[in-house]
């Protein structure tokens, strides 16, 4: 009995440690998919300023 709780326990101690990474992993990539999109965002405003600059001077 005490064998099957300590083998439940480690089991679910390593899927939770599992589970933490996978999560930190999917955190850090939704952290960089959205400096990524604000950067693109930014990058497109940016352009759209110069075209439209570029459209008034000519």
């Amino acid at each position: 009995m005490l064998l099957f709780t300590l083998t439940v326990v480690i089991t679910f101690s390593v899927k939770s440690l599992y589970g933490l990474i996978a999560g930190a992993k999917v955190l850090q990539f939704s952290a960089f998919a959205n400096v990524f999109k604000s950067f693109f965002e930014s990058f497109l405003q940016v352009v759209g300023l110069m075209i439209f600059a570029v459209k008034d001077f000519l």
